[in-house]
């Protein structure tokens, strides 16, 4: 990558969080908006749940999976026991490292880890897979021309047949109200932690981008957007979507 990654774009960020964490939630970055706490662990069960659910159509144990961006493993972890080979990649090191450990603890055979960023997947991958999962990390890119060279990306290295899931995308056309909740709630709880209101170090992206999407790229065979899947009523499953494409 030859821009140079700042802030939430940063590995040494992400080192940073998963060094001081407390548990896989924590050093995820999975901490809410409103004040700032770490998720419970029954909303991010609701998270995992999604997940499955929107893949376990496509898994099965002669599959090739790869992730960009595992983190620290809450959808690895789940979605590897289906499938035959599994490669979680992350640009953090700090994060690969507490998963090797976890991997060597479990005897989990089928697991592979890979420091890289999203744009490196080619470069560094390339292995031709049957399913990729970006799940919580195009809201982490720089702009939209880097999130299109990753699609591009993936989509080249799947096979005939194969699955994009991009998981947890941050809804543009939502992002009005999500400030208004904000603000209101910042207003209601003054004495709160940190509420972030200045959203411009995350990337929105419209739902309108796929349909176009779906008509320009020649190997798209079929998308499908869906919203979150959960009784919870949160800011992941309020405003935000999750999407599927299926390759020629």
């Amino acid at each position: 990558m030859d821009r140079k990654l700042k802030g939430l774009q940063s590995p040494k960020f992400w080192d940073y969080i998963a060094v001081n964490a407390h548990d896989d939630i924590e050093a995820g970055g999975w901490y809410s908006s409103f004040g700032g706490e770490s998720f419970s662990l029954r909303e991010m069960q609701q998270y995992t749940d999604n997940t499955i659910e929107k893949l376990l159509p496509y898994l099965s144990n002669e599959k090739v999976v790869i992730e960009i961006g595992c983190a620290s493993g809450l959808t690895m972890f789940h979605i590897a026991p289906y499938v035959k080979k599994y490669i979680g990649t992350d640009m953090a090191k700090k994060n690969l490292l507490r998963n090797a450990e976890r991997i060597k603890k479990d005897s989990i055979v089928n697991i592979e880890l890979k420091q890289c960023s999203a744009d490196q997947i080619l470069e560094l991958v390339g292995i031709n897979a049957d399913i990729i999962i970006m799940n919580s990390v195009c809201q982490y890119f720089p702009d939209m021309e880097y999130f299109e060279n990753v699609i591009h990306d993936c989509l080249s290295m799947l096979k005939a047949g194969g699955v994009l899931y991009i998981g947890d995308l941050l809804d543009k056309e939502l992002l009005p109200d999500f400030l208004e909740e904000l603000t209101g709630w910042k207003q209601a709880h003054p004495n709160s932690g940190p509420v972030k209101l200045d959203r411009s170090d995350e990337l929105w992206i419209s739902r309108a981008y796929f349909k176009d999407l779906e008509r320009k790229c020649t190997l798209v065979h079929d998308i499908q957007i869906s919203n979150k899947v959960g009784e919870i009523a949160n800011e992941l499953t309020m405003y935000r979507y999750d999407v599927v494409i299926t390759v020629k």
